[in-house]
């Protein structure tokens, strides 16, 4: 089955070292395939996105969705179109979100 391109970078450099990815539709067990094709096992993957979320709440915890996140998934779900977020804006609002916390 043919799945929409995939965004790619190495996001961190080493002995074990970390991608970043974009999906437009992501199938069932698809990133561990790619990587598997080409000879690299993945050992954890880690969603930070969801369409218009950034994901930043810890595994178990929960928060209200903001007046803007809301705006946000409606138009998603619309189907208007939307400015995406690069990496750097979508790292810059996890610190902001942490920060905030603290």
């Amino acid at each position: 089955m043919k799945t929409s391109p995939a965004k790619i970078r190495l996001a961190e450099d080493g002995a074990n070292p970390w991608y970043e990815m974009v999906l437009i539709e992501g199938r069932n067990r698809q990133i561990r395939r790619m990587f598997e094709r080409v000879g690299h096992h993945v050992e954890k993957i880690k969603r930070v996105q969801l369409g218009p979320l950034v994901l930043d709440v810890p595994p178990g915890k929960v928060r209200e969705l903001t007046k803007r996140e809301v705006e946000e998934l409606r138009k998603a779900v619309s189907g208007e179109k939307k400015e995406r977020k690069d990496n750097a804006e979508t790292q810059r609002t996890l610190r902001k979100r942490r920060e905030e916390k603290i």
